[in-house]
């Protein structure tokens, strides 16, 4: 099968939403779309069994890699592996989140971080990531 030209990366749930999560992965809406499209993507997943079935309807134009999005050394690892999949990402989507249900005052305090953790940091670190790794690829092409 010949791949559209865009190479999609699908950044999956925080680990420890997972018991609140309802199923199927929201990673696995977005990337079925994708894939029916006709472009290769890369989904991460905290539980990536959960995406068995729509990795065996879409074959090699999908690759699976585990991420906890709340550490950037998985973070780094899973773009590493989408770029040995894909040679380069074109989109980053990040549909991970945490909910939280409650008055902010009743929130635990641990809560309340997972929830900036997740909502607020883990973009801006999926993002510096790939812009940075995307900046570092472009000077090594013109320094060449």
């Amino acid at each position: 099968m010949r791949w559209k030209t865009a190479q999609w990366s699908i950044g999956g749930s925080f680990q420890s939403y997972r018991r609140r999560r309802i199923e199927p992965p929201a990673s696995s809406a977005i990337g079925e779309k994708v894939l029916d499209a006709g472009y290769c993507a890369v989904l991460t997943e905290g539980i990536i069994d959960q995406l068995k079935d729509l990795a065996a309807k879409h074959g090699d134009a999908l690759s699976l890699t585990p991420l906890n999005v709340t550490k950037q050394n998985q973070i780094n690892a899973a773009y590493r592996a989408a770029i040995a999949r894909l040679d380069q990402v074109d989109a980053l989507v990040n549909n991970a989140g945490y909910g939280y249900l409650g008055a902010v005052e009743e929130g635990e305090d641990a809560e309340m971080c997972a929830v900036f953790e997740t909502e607020l940091f883990t973009p801006l670190n999926l993002i510096k990531t790939v812009c940075a790794a995307r900046e570092n690829a472009a000077k090594a092409r013109s320094s060449t």
